[in-house]
């Protein structure tokens, strides 16, 4: 049996774990998009690299995972979107999502639990959010 893939399901399945891949049938994507997830936990482990500014690695890493966030997420709609036909496979059920998304938290869960004491605690206090008292934010809006 062969359907037609409508793009916003994988768009909005794509936010949950990637798990769009297995709407529009592509495994080695979602096997390639949870590697990247695993890496992207663990960066924020690395000590700091010796050839670079830690700010700026901490930057640098945090755009590079953005911008995949944002690859992945399309790539899944512009598959489906431009696919003609795709066939049902037997992992196509609704029960395939649930368990997927229930062993997605079941390794990321402990694994950020186990791992918090070893964070480098340099990588969040490098990155520079603006910082505005209430009364310079009226100040700046009025």
């Amino acid at each position: 049996m062969t359907v037609k893939r409508k793009w916003w399901i994988a768009l909005l399945l794509q936010f949950y774990f990637a798990s769009g891949y297995i709407y529009v049938g592509r495994l080695k994507r979602l096997a390639l998009y949870v590697a990247f997830l695993i890496l992207s936990i663990t960066m924020i482990y690395l000590p700091p690299l010796r050839f670079i500014d830690f700010q700026t690695q901490a930057t640098l890493l945090s755009v590079l995972q953005a911008l995949l966030s944002i690859f992945f997420t399309v790539d899944a709609a512009r598959i489906a979107y431009f696919e003609e036909e795709i066939e049902v496979k037997s992992y196509n059920r609704w029960w395939v999502y649930l368990l997927y998304w229930l062993l997605v938290i079941a390794i990321i869960g402990p694994l950020l639990f186990v791992s918090a004491p070893y964070i480098n605690p340099d990588f969040f206090q490098s990155i520079e959010l603006p910082r505005l008292s209430i009364g310079a934010l009226i100040s700046r809006v009025f």
